[in-house]
């Protein structure tokens, strides 16, 4: 008998790829605010995020108008019979012609840029002739009555104020009057301040962190830092008012306005919630002191 013999080729050593020699790696950890863009990124459609972005782009004191725009522009489109969306300079033109005949609006040229903003938002491909758009506005505003302008506030204003203050929330209103003109802060700005941001810094010295500035880009807060005056006489005297003095020292002031809200446990040092509200003490405060608050004149935006 023959015996048969099983070949067996010779092993051959194996060698790892490359990608067998490298460590494995756990997933980076993502920070709170990129976990917080990626759950937006997988939630939220673009288009959604597209028109959030564009809903911010106006303020909302002026959408109003804006909304109020669209169906006057489509009007005079339909009557010139020209196509509204894509708009055109001829669907343009003949809409500010109806605004100009009209002479409905104290300030047409903000319908006019309403819908031109409109046209911006729909269409990416949108062109406007800069030197043809000012041509319009300027006719749509010649022959108009000067717009209203709001009285400057001054201290000669508030001592005014000062002395018709009968009630305690008179007396904070003047005191705020004064900390925001120390800040030159929108109102909306100023009545977000919180006793917190009035922080002392040593003795002599206060500094006021103010945030939702308007138009700000870079920074979303501003904190100044102000310092005691040497004398508070002559110009810098005190306001009188028959509930007690409001000096006219910035941190003297503001630390005031401050203990007062904490005395109260306000949430915010002007113990008001919205501009309209301090608007109107403001308004009852003036007719009171036989302060005007306006010269007359065009309503802005309407």
């Amino acid at each position: 008998a023959v015996a048969s013999a099983a070949l067996v080729a010779p092993a051959v050593p194996s060698v790892p790829s490359a990608a067998a020699t490298v460590p494995t790696q756990s997933p980076r950890k993502r920070t709170k605010n990129q976990a917080a863009f990626y759950s937006a990124v997988a939630s939220v459609a673009p288009a959604e995020a597209v028109r959030v972005l564009n809903d911010a782009r106006t303020a909302d004191s002026t959408k109003g108008t804006y909304r109020a725009a669209l169906p006057l522009y489509e009007a005079a489109c339909a009557r010139g019979e020209h196509p509204p969306w894509p708009p055109s300079k001829e669907s343009f033109t003949v809409f500010a012609g109806y605004l100009k005949v009209s002479m409905a609006f104290a300030s047409p040229a903000t319908y006019w840029w309403a819908v031109v903003e409109e046209a911006r938002h729909q269409s990416s491909g949108f062109r406007l002739d800069r030197d043809w758009a000012k041509g319009v506005v300027t006719a749509l505003e010649r022959g108009l009555p000067p717009q209203e302008q709001a009285e400057p506030l001054t201290v000669p204003v508030l001592r005014s104020l000062g002395a018709a203050v009968s009630t305690e929330v008179d007396f904070t209103t003047v005191l705020g009057l004064l900390c925001a003109l120390f800040t030159l802060a929108r109102v909306d700005s100023f009545l977000t301040l919180c006793p917190d941001d009035v922080q002392d810094v040593g003795r002599d010295r206060v500094r006021v962190r103010l945030s939702r500035l308007k138009g700000e880009r870079r920074r979303e807060v501003v904190d100044p830092v102000f310092e005691r005056l040497g004398t508070c006489a002559g110009e810098f005297r005190p306001l009188w008012t028959p509930l007690g003095v409001v000096p006219l020292c910035p941190v003297l002031a503001f630390r005031l306005l401050r203990r007062r809200a904490r005395d109260v446990g306000a949430p915010t040092v002007a113990q008001c919630d919205t501009d309209q509200a301090l608007i109107r003490r403001l308004s009852h405060l003036c007719a009171r002191a036989g302060v005007q608050q306006k010269d007359p004149g065009r309503v802005r935006n309407r």
